[in-house]
């Protein structure tokens, strides 16, 4: 053997056990057992010193030089000798997934400075990357002295990060079916050779691995294990010298850069390290696959130019032993000798520019719970966090100072909600609950001990049988006065689909009439006095106010037609529903003040699907009024006891009460708690509302919102970004209490569990309960409701006149007393208001009552109408026919009917001709729901005639249908023919004549059949 041949095998001895290849016979210590490197051992030729030269010889052997001793024998050499240390770790062991926001900063620096911390650590740690169909994580798995470590290195170097303890892929890296495939990596060339070593991450060397874990489906499940532990031997020295011969020049003639490569290496810290990546399938080769897609991205990953990792035999390495290391994150393999930068290539947090929608998903960030929301009266939820669980908490001081709950539909804000009314009725406290659906209300009930049901005051449209009276015109300050004026006018204005200053005044100072009079009235009341002259003007007596009387008297008789026909719908549709009606048109209802005074429990079951949405909507928006004004009273009391106002969907009861609630009601002990769904439904209702919400509330919990309100609401929290906010599960909430520091992630308490039957019988108790005290019976409130309407009726109250309808009858037809002929000078203005509706509202349906109402405002408006028309040569009828000027319109009507049903109705009205066909329905979710059917069943649909209306915003219609003037003569109206002789006008003059034609045409009609 050569000299070369020797110190080459030498080398390479001890090199070997650097590369991650020796296979031990059980669990090996990652770091290689040391041994200092020395180039040794080779005897030159000994010299002889009598020996005597010639001239010549001694210049031969300077020419030649010395030859070394070349001997049979090769010495044994120590470096062959490797004997790891044994892996007796028996340490239970912990897994720390890692979660990060979108927007996050991971740097080289910061990923070397955690891994040098990290060298530290006593035993092997392992971090995994792992992906199945369903998510990526990220997870170090460390025995438990470690994983303490590890939690505060990351929260220090990484304070963007959440932190969560979890065995999901602790015990199952991989899962109890199919088949895994499982690779050991090494190092191709001499372990002095660098790997890739990324500068930066802005193209970051996870990509290829993580798109791999992107794509898998199914039952794939894979991922890639690095062990690692921080070496403790002096390997500097000994690199160096391996690698550099005795006058300084490279050990390798095809290498002149071996020494710097060496000195480079190990310039930073040193680590064993052991790689090995993992693939579960159904069927074999799949699992292969995953395997091996997963090891050429880290393959590609890891080339430097200089060295690469690549895969390792396992003929020593059985698969049950790799499988039985996978799980307990141990090795027979030393490990290979890597510096931190090598090292941070493959272990790092995947940057930013990496974007995948499996990964960070399933963890959420956690935060301690601040002081000021410790050992406090009410209970929110429980706080985890770093393993120690702590309730979340707030005082009296703090909630009426109001709380702000916001979150997507079932993230379990109502089940918060329910846990606190549940803590106030156990301390005793008055509180309101406004619950759009019921069910929040059902769950209370059930929950309310045995000893507080007579405290609750039930409100419930639906208890038709019971209805609690309600009066909302009840005033006893002019402050209150005008609070109620306000909030009514804000309601109806709301809800109506046409609107304008002009209705505003005439529904204010009507609501400030019906205030002014010392008797009061109701909601039918205030009906009555818009549609009746004779009764207004016997209202009127009785008020004193000027400002009202002048408007009445000659302000009102100026306006339009038109100025109280949206009013009068929003009006007749709130009181049609005989739930709602029985209650508002009893003249006494519930003292609010005083139920609020003692502490009473006053439950508003709101069901949109028992009332209508739009109703259970106008209904909250008039109880919170009658609530505001009796808070407002409690500036009298000089010992005010807590009450709390919950409003669930708050956006739909918005009113200009709601604002000062906010800025006003907390100096009476009142603690308002407001929910709703997303910021875009107050800014769509109310911005400037949305604005007093974010400001007024002192407390804030957020449960999981999109994007777009995350990024909104993340500003007011001072340890949690908007990822944060959108990454909570069910039930998971942050808060935030006064200030952005006092922040804190909280995790709901179930509510307790009530069966059917105790629950059915607990709410028959307190609704019994509730009946007793408050409420009339069905008979009593219908007998009042009869009185009203047939006692006073004025004496020369128009009614509905039936008159025969002729047409398309020749003029040489038509009798002659039955033409009426007005000159334009005999027309005149006419009172804004409509001829009376008599129907037997006990025996008329609320189809029927459209119809019949409908019917009249059109006769008014010039047209023949026609109720259940039957179309010739067919057995179906239309609910209503009008026609005018020669243009027939069918109309039908949308009750209860579905989608189905009204566009089969809608195509057999386009069947028939009509030059117009309108789809009519007070339910405007409804009528989009019966128009999109309509769009999709019907061919060519936007080719037909058909349109969609409330009824307020047909009767304008009405006014604009036929505009063009008409050139004849004769205008049948009613059957009857009317001639008329018109100078020149304006189509909008015309209009005004045509309709005060109309009033003189039925007052005729009227007068020849009373004959």
């Amino acid at each position: 053997m050569t000299a070369s041949e020797y110190f080459t095998y030498q080398f390479y001895s001890w090199e070997f056990r650097g590369r991650g290849w020796y296979v031990s016979d059980s669990p090996v210590c990652l770091e290689p057992p040391f041994i200092p490197f020395f180039r040794h051992g080779f005897q030159e030729e000994y010299v002889d010193d009598g020996k005597r030269h010639t001239f010549i010889s001694k210049a031969i052997e300077l020419v030649k030089g010395k030859k070394p001793v070349i001997t049979n024998d090769i010495p044994v050499l120590e470096y062959e000798d490797i004997t790891p240390f044994e892996d007796t770790n028996a340490s239970a062991l912990r897994a720390l997934q890692i979660q990060f926001p979108k927007e996050r900063k991971i740097t080289p620096e910061r990923m070397k400075a955690i891994l040098l911390m990290l060298s530290s650590c006593e035993h092997v740690i392992s971090f995994e990357i792992i992906g199945n169909a369903k998510e990526i994580v990220l997870q170090f798995v460390s025995s438990e002295t470690d994983s303490y470590i590890i939690e505060t290195y990351i929260k220090a170097y990484f304070p963007e990060a959440s932190t969560l303890y979890t065995s999901v892929y602790l015990d199952h890296i991989v899962q109890e079916y199919g088949y895994v495939a499982i690779v050991d990596f090494g190092l191709k060339e001499e372990f002095f050779r660098p790997l890739y070593i990324a500068k930066n991450f802005n193209i970051d060397p996870l990509t290829g691995i993580l798109g791999v874990l992107e794509r898998f489906q199914g039952e794939e499940q894979g991922g890639v294990q690095v062990l690692f532990q921080g070496a403790v031997n002096a390997w500097r020295d000994s690199i160096v010298r391996s690698v550099t011969l005795f006058d300084g020049n490279s050990f390798f003639n095809d290498d002149a850069l071996a020494p710097k490569r060496a000195l480079e290496k190990v310039q930073s810290s040193l680590f064993g390290v052991a790689i090995r990546v993992f693939g579960q399938a159904c069927e074999k080769s799949e699992a292969l696959a995953v395997s091996d897609q997963i090891g050429t991205a880290l393959l590609h990953s890891s080339e430097s130019g200089a060295n690469q990792l690549i895969p390792l035999g396992n003929q020593e390495y059985t698969f049950e032993m790799r499988l039985h290391d996978l799980r307990l994150r141990k090795s027979h393999r030393l490990g290979m000798l890597l510096n931190v930068d090598e090292l941070s290539t493959f272990l790092h947090f995947p940057a930013d520019a990496i974007v995948s929608k499996k990964l960070f998903l399933g963890i959420r960030k956690t935060r301690a719970v601040p002081l000021i929301a410790q050992n406090k009266q009410y209970i929110l939820g429980e706080n985890y966090h770093q393993g120690v669980s702590q309730s979340v908490s707030l005082g009296v001081e703090e909630r009426v100072k109001h709380t702000h709950v916001i979150g997507a539909t079932g993230t379990g804000k109502s089940t918060l909600i329910a846990n606190l009314i549940l803590q106030d009725v156990e301390h005793g406290n008055g509180l309101v609950l406004f619950d759009p659906h019921g069910d929040l209300v059902d769950d209370v009930i059930g929950l309310i001990p045995e000893e507080r049901i007579s405290d609750v005051i039930l409100i419930d449209p639906s208890d038709t049988e019971f209805p609690i009276g309600l009066n909302v015109l009840q005033a006893h300050t002019d402050i209150e006065r005008e609070i109620l004026s306000s909030d009514l006018v804000a309601t109806f204005k709301k809800y109506a689909t046409s609107w304008g200053d002009q209705m505003s005044a005439v529904l204010g100072n009507a609501i400030q009439a019906i205030l002014e009079n010392p008797h009061g009235g109701t909601l039918t009341d205030l009906r009555r006095f818009l549609i009746e002259k004779e009764y207004r003007q016997l209202f009127l007596e009785k008020v004193t106010d000027p400002t009202v009387l002048y408007y009445w008297q000659k302000e009102f008789p100026l306006l339009k037609t038109n100025s109280i026909g949206p009013i009068l719908t929003r009006l007749d549709g709130f009181l049609r529903p005989r739930s709602i009606r029985n209650m508002v048109i009893q003249n006494k209802g519930i003292d609010f003040e005083n139920a609020l005074n003692t502490n009473k429990i006053i439950l508003c079951k709101l069901a949109q699907g028992l009332i209508g949405m739009e109703n259970s909507f106008v209904l909250g928006s008039l109880l919170l009024s009658k609530i505001h004004q009796a808070l407002f009273r409690r500036q009298q009391l000089t010992n005010r006891k807590p009450i709390f106002l919950y409003l669930d969907e708050f956006q739909n009861f918005i009113t200009p009460s709601i604002k000062e609630l906010l800025s006003g009601i907390r100096k009476y002990n009142v603690g308002l708690t407001l929910s709703h769904q997303d910021l875009q439904q107050l800014h769509r209702e109310d911005a400037e509302l949305l604005n007093s919400v974010l400001g007024n509330t002192n407390n804030r919990i957020v449960f999981r919102v999109g994007e777009p309100d995350a990024k909104n609401l993340q500003d007011g929290f001072g340890h949690f970004e908007y990822p944060d906010l959108q990454n909570l599960s069910t039930g998971e909430a942050i808060i935030r209490i006064e200030q952005p520091q006092f922040d804190c992630s909280l995790t709901t308490l179930p509510i307790p569990q009530v069966n059917a039957s105790q629950r059915s019988t607990q709410l028959e108790s307190v609704r019994t309960s509730s009946r007793h005290k408050y409420a009339s019976t069905k008979q009593e409130v219908e007998q009042l409701l009869y009185a009203m309407l047939s006692g006073t009726i004025p004496k020369n109250t128009q009614t509905l006149v039936n008159a025969p309808v002729v047409a398309n009858v020749p003029g040489d037809k038509v009798p002659s007393d039955k033409v009426v002929h007005i000159e334009e000078n005999t027309l005149q203005e006419f009172p804004s208001e409509f001829p009376e509706l008599k129907l037997n509202s006990k025996k008329i349906s609320a189809h029927r009552y459209l119809q019949s109402l409908i019917k009249q405002m059109a006769e008014s408006k010039g047209y023949i109408a026609i109720i259940e028309m039957q179309i010739p040569h067919s057995q179906d009828h239309v609910d209503l026919v009008l026609t005018k000027e020669g243009k027939r319109i069918g109309v039908e009507i949308c009750n209860t009917t579905d989608p189905e049903w009204e566009m089969h109705n809608i195509m057999k009205c386009i069947d028939a001709n009509f030059d117009l066909v309108v789809s009519l329905c007070e339910d405007k979710v409804q009528l989009e729901k019966i128009r999109k059917k309509c769009r999709a069943g019907i061919a060519e649909f936007e080719k037909k005639h058909v349109e969609f209306f409330t009824p307020d915003a047909f009767f304008s219609f009405l006014d604009t249908y036929i505009v063009a003037p008409v050139p004849k003569e004769e205008t049948i109206m009613k059957g009857y023919r009317v001639n008329v002789t018109y100078d020149a006008v304006t189509r909008e003059e015309m209009n005004r004549k045509r309709a005060s034609v109309a009033k003189v045409v039925l007052s005729t009609m009227k007068k020849h059949n009373q004959k």
